[in-house]
């Protein structure tokens, strides 16, 4: 084997246990602590100018100093799908998609989300690849 083949093969090896020991909690920073909380227990995050709304299955919301740009990086890997230029949602809590009005999402909560055009095509991908649509 050459050497660039076994180079190849470490960085898959290495990325392989990356993702096995990837934390399945973060550390949410308010003003006074930092909570971790399991990123399944997250529904959905909202912007609000530079900081986040983050909406959380026990019905409590956090609201953190951090763009939704920057919570987009980090939970993305965790299966959360920006829907519109303000909501990223965790997709295990999609429960309906209403292709009326523009499109949008209901979520498991009631909430509804707006999908927006420019991202409509991708995310209707996203749920084909994932459902019997």
């Amino acid at each position: 084997m050459d050497q660039k083949q076994e180079n190849e093969r470490l960085k898959q090896l290495i990325n392989h246990l990356n993702n096995k020991n990837r934390p399945s909690k973060i550390g949410l920073a308010s003003q006074d602590k930092v909570d971790f909380v399991e990123t399944a227990q997250i529904i959905r995050c909202e912007a609000d100018n530079n900081y986040t709304h983050i909406f959380l299955d026990n019905q409590k919301k956090m609201t953190i100093s951090k763009t939704l740009k920057e919570f987009e990086e980090l939970l993305s890997e965790y299966g959360f799908i920006r829907l519109h230029q303000s909501h990223l949602v965790n997709s295990a809590y999609i429960q309906s998609y209403y292709k009326n009005d523009g499109g949008y999402i209901k979520l498991n909560d009631g909430t509804t989300i707006p999908i927006s055009r420019t991202r409509k095509k991708e995310i209707i991908a996203l749920i084909r690849k994932n459902s019997s649509i």
